[in-house]
């Protein structure tokens, strides 16, 4: 059986990968993708704000992929691979904190069953550059110079002068990427592309330690960032809601990189999502919750984040039944 391609899918904290997925699992065509995602943070969400086509997806929740999970990841990618009938291909969403290279490296060392065939990384139009520039964020810039796809999201947001700007940088990094405007210009030509460089792989290899056991760590600091997760069972006031999500609008954007949440809200039948990066904030609602149990889930990610505030944030939303 010829190996199936993999395709990697990178970028910074709330660039838009999981949009370019949800692209992905909507392109028209006779294929079965399966989906690997990893969150950073204790509490998974990814799954929850994914659309009904990802009933497949498999939600890694113990860390960063480059670090703590790779054997997870191994593990994940070998059961996947041995499905019956094997999936057309695989979609790895790595956490926006992971360095590529140790994931091409574990998928290097599948060769027999997989093969890499596009790292694609996500940069937003609106904060690419602030991010390319800052010295403590080594990750997002090795996620563009790896890239063989760059997909510059959010284009829509910015001026021409920006984007130019965005671009300019990116391909000053990169000038042998592909690049894309948007996740749906992007979604017909990301899958089977064979846009993956080997050579690249053999590069990236050279870079890190190799080890005879598939399940040792390559760690590596992200101590400039905080993930705190939360968990609430119940359902929340909509009014107090929305009293916080006018405290959030206004959190230090250099302080709160990303945030996901997955609420419950009464007398609402759909999930309410909010999805937060670099101080913009948007809301909206998600699938409906049917049989499943009420739940809310949050994961802020940022620098010097008190777990406790938000912990009590979400408590003090609570509908008055769960006080």
């Amino acid at each position: 059986m010829a190996p199936i391609p993999v395709t990697l899918i990178t970028g910074f904290l709330g660039a838009g990968k999981t949009t370019l997925v949800n692209e992905l699992l909507r392109t028209p065509g006779p294929r079965r993708l399966g989906v690997l995602v990893n969150e950073l943070g204790d509490v998974g969400i990814d799954g929850e704000l994914m659309g009904e086509e990802a009933d497949g997806v498999v939600e890694l929740t113990s860390g960063c992929l480059c670090c703590s999970v790779r054997g997870e990841l191994s593990d994940s990618l070998t059961s996947m691979a041995r499905i019956e009938p094997p999936p057309d291909g695989i979609v790895v969403e790595t956490t926006g904190l992971a360095d590529p290279g140790p994931v091409i490296d574990t998928v290097a060392w599948l060769t027999d069953m997989l093969r890499l065939d596009a790292l694609v990384t996500v940069a937003d139009a609106r904060t690419c550059l602030r991010l390319l520039d800052d010295p403590e964020l080594g990750e997002a810039r090795r996620q563009v110079e790896l890239a063989s796809t760059i997909v510059i999201s959010k284009s829509d947001l910015v001026d021409a002068d920006a984007l130019e700007a965005a671009r300019g940088r990116l391909r000053a990094l990169n000038p042998l990427a592909e690049l894309h405007l948007g996740a749906r210009e992007a979604a017909g030509h990301v899958l089977s592309s064979g846009a993956f460089d080997a050579s690249r792989a053999e590069t990236v290899s050279d870079d890190h330690d190799h080890h005879d056991d598939h399940d040792d760590h390559d760690h590596h600091d992200h101590a400039v960032v905080d993930t705190v997760s939360v968990e609430q069972p119940g359902e929340l006031d909509p009014d107090r809601v929305e009293q916080w999500l006018m405290t959030l609008r206004f959190f230090d954007s250099a302080q709160l990189h990303r945030l996901k949440a997955v609420l419950a809200v009464a007398d609402e039948e759909r999930r309410f999502v909010i999805h937060g990066v670099q101080g913009y904030l948007d809301t909206g609602h998600g699938r409906p919750w049917g049989d499943a149990p009420r739940v809310n889930r949050l994961v802020a990610i940022g620098r010097d984040l008190d777990e406790g505030v938000w912990r009590s944030g979400l408590r003090g939303c609570a509908a008055a039944s769960d006080d």
